[in-house]
């Protein structure tokens, strides 16, 4: 569950206000155009190392945490993130500010990237199940 909340807070779900996006530094532009995917999983990886804090893992949450990451990377790339947003999420340095981030992505690309983790997390038995079907 802890995952869930974390990375929820990153993608602005955990409530309270988002700072505004910050004019961070830009990413390196030659590694985005290049591979995406390596831009983009740089980003995800910064802003869950922000996400989390100092706060030690266990070895499943640090698993749970990976697999969370690798959804973000995914729709990342395939709902093609922009360079602002990607940069945005490397440069964070508050939850504040990667909550701020989710405002340079699209309507589309957020709901994309909540069913990504909506998907990761259940398959880490941490999302709503079904309820149990009534007995007879």
């Amino acid at each position: 569950m802890r995952m869930v909340l974390v990375l929820g807070l990153v993608l602005g779900c955990g409530g309270g206000k988002a700072a505004a996006p910050t004019a961070a530094a830009p990413a390196n532009a030659s590694s985005s155009t290049a591979d995406p995917r390596a831009a983009c999983a740089d980003a995800v990886a910064k802003a869950g190392t922000t996400g989390r804090g100092t706060d030690p893992v266990s070895p499943e949450d640090a698993a749970r945490f990976a697999a969370m990451e690798a959804a973000m990377t995914d729709s990342c790339v395939e709902a093609q993130w922009s360079p602002a947003a990607i940069s945005c999420f490397t440069n964070g340095k508050t939850q504040d500010e990667l909550r701020g981030c989710t405002q340079l992505l699209t309507e589309a690309q957020n709901e994309e990237v909540q069913f990504r983790l909506g998907e990761a997390a259940k398959a880490a038995g941490e999302g709503p199940t079904e309820p149990p079907a009534p007995t007879p």
